[in-house]
C-alpha cells in the first residue's frame, strides 16, 4: 500500500505544477488583454 500513496503523491504534484501554469497563463493573457 506503501508505493499507492507515492503514487498519490506524484500524481497530485503533477497536477499541481499543471494547473499553476494553466492559471498563471490565464492570468498573463488576462493582463494582456487589460493593458
Amino acid at each position: 500500500m506503501l508505493w499507492l500513496s507515492r503514487h498519490v503523491t506524484l500524481l497530485r504534484a503533477c497536477f499541481v505544477s499543471i494547473s499553476g501554469t494553466m492559471v498563471r497563463e490565464i492570468l498573463a493573457s488576462d493582463i494582456s488583454h487589460g493593458l
